[in-house]
């Protein structure tokens, strides 16, 4: 990455001191924002960690999390999905045999009698909000039953909230399932 007059590495902004600031001029690691000092501040002016905001020197105690207040800690050590650390389908590699090969693909990959085929390298052209939604939705189709009931245990869980971020109908998945009732979070769901 380019320096930029930074002291520490993986910075996008200028002037930072720490490790992996998207900001400029931050003084910790991992902040996003400008003239943080301490560690993962998301905004600016911060001195401390784990703050969210403009001017704040204390350590949060709750976040938002569905629009809902929630202690940080207790957040922390909370158990998470898999499957919502998905990587972004920017670019996809798919490997094609050569009995699925085009005569066109046979000439414009010349090698491809010793390898037996070839790596198609696959573009898509998605809206950054499409790529975001589309990689959540394979994450959650390639996820195991188990971990997806991760997900409506997380806490304040609202399946309308999950569902106009990630584009999955989480509602839709729990009437699929065998039992007749399913309570998650105090709210019952009956299969239809």
């Amino acid at each position: 990455m380019d320096n930029k007059n930074n002291a520490g590495s993986w910075n996008s902004g200028r002037g930072n001191a720490g490790d992996s600031n998207t900001g400029s001029r931050n003084s910790g690691d991992s902040n996003t924002g400008n003239w943080n000092t301490g560690n993962s501040n998301v905004g600016s002016w911060n001195s401390g960690r784990g703050n969210v905001g403009f001017f704040n020197t204390i350590i949060q105690k709750n976040i938002m999390i569905f629009n809902k207040n929630y202690d940080k800690q207790e957040w922390d050590n909370h158990i998470k999905p898999d499957w919502i650390y998905f990587k972004l389908l920017i670019d996809e590699l798919e490997w094609v045999n050569i009995s699925d090969m085009s005569e066109q693909q046979k000439v414009d990959n010349p090698s491809y009698y010793v390898t037996n085929g070839f790596l198609l390298l696959k573009k898509f052209d998605y809206t950054k909000d499409e790529v975001y939604k589309k990689s959540a939705q394979k994450a959650w189709q390639d996820a195991s039953h188990e971990d997806k009931m991760l997900t409506y245990q997380l806490p304040n869980f609202d399946a309308d909230i999950a569902q106009e971020i990630f584009g999955i109908d989480f509602k839709a998945y729990l009437t699929q399932q065998n039992n007749d009732i399913i309570e998650v979070n105090g709210v019952k769901y009956k299969k239809i």
